[in-house]
């Protein structure tokens, strides 16, 4: 016995896809936005990363590449946790 699903035009599925469609063009816009911030002043972008650049450089050439990469992990983790609690 099978059972065949009927939903209509309106049903929840339907305002599940819909939305789900707003989210990704609004994050779509935000995202390029972003993009092109970071392609009209290049010189801030590299300005704001170079301490992060500085540290890993001297990491590596104290003590190795082993601890530069997991330095770079908790600069990764620690960045995205401070985008997100700033969000919040």
């Amino acid at each position: 016995m099978s059972r065949d699903v009927h939903v209509r035009p309106g049903g929840p599925v339907h305002v599940q896809v819909r939305t789900a469609k707003v989210v990704l063009a609004l994050l779509r816009k935000e995202l390029l936005v972003e993009l092109r911030t970071l392609e009209s002043v290049p010189g801030m972008s590299l300005f704001a990363v170079s301490p992060a650049i500085i540290a890993l450089a001297a990491v590596w050439w104290l003590f190795g590449a082993g601890w530069a990469a997991l330095l770079l992990v908790g600069m990764v983790v620690g960045g995205g946790a401070a985008v997100l609690m700033k969000r919040n």
